[in-house]
């Protein structure tokens, strides 16, 4: 995927993660974790200059190479067995609302 995202994955309270977080988490530079964040859309930003929220379940997604899984949660199938295995990956639960979730 080229550029920014078109739908960019949703963070639920408590699930976002800060880049430095991320960074150690995926054992990767702050440096690729912003260029996944511009090439996969794995974050939210409230407004330029606010820091970057990191959905936890993109990060891992993207880390796997895993892009089907994240296009299957940018549409909010959170069902798919694809992103599933994410959430048992996490050790997070099935959202109640995931129609909330979704972009």
């Amino acid at each position: 995927m080229s550029g920014v995202a078109t739908h960019r994955v949703l963070v639920a309270p408590g699930e976002w993660k800060t880049i430095p977080f991320a960074a150690v988490h995926a054992k990767r530079s702050e440096v690729t974790i912003r260029r996944w964040i511009k090439q996969h859309g794995i974050s939210r930003q409230s407004c330029p200059g606010a820091p970057h929220e990191i959905n936890m379940m993109a990060l891992e997604m993207v880390r796997h190479g895993d892009l089907g899984a994240l296009n299957k949660l940018r549409v909010g199938d959170w069902e798919a067995a694809e992103v599933q295995r994410y959430l048992l990956l996490l050790g997070m639960s099935f959202p109640s609302q995931p129609s909330l979730l979704s972009g």
